[in-house]
């Protein structure tokens, strides 16, 4: 359902990056902010400095005293970060951004035309060179995403996503014991089958990420061990759970022309196959809000 307070509101949402030193990337982050489209409307902006040691929450705190700042005692990763936002924003709606991500002129205006109070929106991210990191995508079976039609889009990149707060709440919000890698995905998988909510896809809804993340063996190993653990817990029988560790180890074999990637998603696996099966309340997706 459309929400009808959008056109009434002033602050209907908030536009919030999670951040740890990368002080050149918020200036320019919210420099961009700053320069976009509103349309007579506003917004309020909000930054949760993850720990950083670069002067961060000195920049912010100085030169835009209007935002709202979350400087954190120690580093929690970007999940924790965007529950803490979730949990003290003030408007309907939260956007979140990475850091090094700058959105286009015209995303503002873009965003109030989607805004639904049951409804993530998932948006464009773009490479430096215009090529596309994260476009329209669908969650699969084995977990991840991978691209599809706009109609069938219902997956979405933490680099720019808008999500309802009452939505984020019933949901749980973003699952802190991952850390960091797939728990964007993860959030939107669970808001649907969980929460009642729905993913749609906004193509022009665009951001530039500077520093896209690459393919490392670290990388590998976190998305692997995440996926299993998050899918583990999403299934709730014992056929289907099995049928996802069959067709995950399937998958994961695909990638051996990658040996410098394969044996740490190998490890991914194994990791997190074992941290599923230790933990006492296993089968049900922890809440942080």
């Amino acid at each position: 359902m459309k929400d009808n307070t959008v056109e009434d509101s002033i602050n209907i949402i908030t536009l919030c990056t999670p951040t740890y030193n990368r002080k050149d990337d918020v200036r320019q982050f919210i420099d961009s902010i700053n320069n976009l489209d509103k349309n007579g409307h506003n917004f309020d902006l909000m930054v949760i400095d993850d720990a950083s040691t670069d002067g961060t929450s000195e920049y912010v705190r100085e030169y835009h005293p209007d935002a709202i700042l979350i400087s954190l005692p120690e580093n929690v990763g970007p999940a924790r970060a965007r529950n803490m936002a979730i949990n003290h924003c003030q408007t309907p709606y939260i956007a979140f951004f990475d850091s090094d991500a700058v959105p286009h002129e015209d995303w503002f205006v873009n965003a109030i035309k989607y805004l639904e109070e049951n409804t993530i929106i998932a948006g464009k991210v773009l490479r430096p060179d215009s090529s596309v990191e994260w476009g329209s995508r669908r969650a699969a079976f084995w977990g991840g995403s991978h691209p599809t039609t706009i109609e069938r889009a219902n997956a979405g990149s933490s680099c720019n996503m808008i999500v309802p707060i009452k939505l984020a709440k019933r949901t749980g919000g973003f699952r802190e014991d991952f850390f960091v890698y797939f728990e964007d995905t993860e959030f939107c998988i669970r808001a649907r089958v969980m929460a009642g909510g729905e993913v749609r896809y906004a193509d022009d809804l665009r951001v530039v990420h500077h520093h896209h993340s690459m393919n490392t063996p670290a990388r590998e190993r976190l998305f692997w061990r995440n996926k299993i653990v998050g899918m583990l817990d999403l299934y709730q029988n014992s056929f289907k759970r099995l049928a996802f560790l069959a067709v995950s180890f399937l998958v994961l074999f695909q990638h051996l022309t990658r040996p410098r990637t394969f044996l740490a998603s190998l490890q991914g696996f194994g990791q997190g196959l074992m941290m599923w099966l230790k933990r006492k309340d296993r089968g049900t997706p922890p809440s942080y809000l």
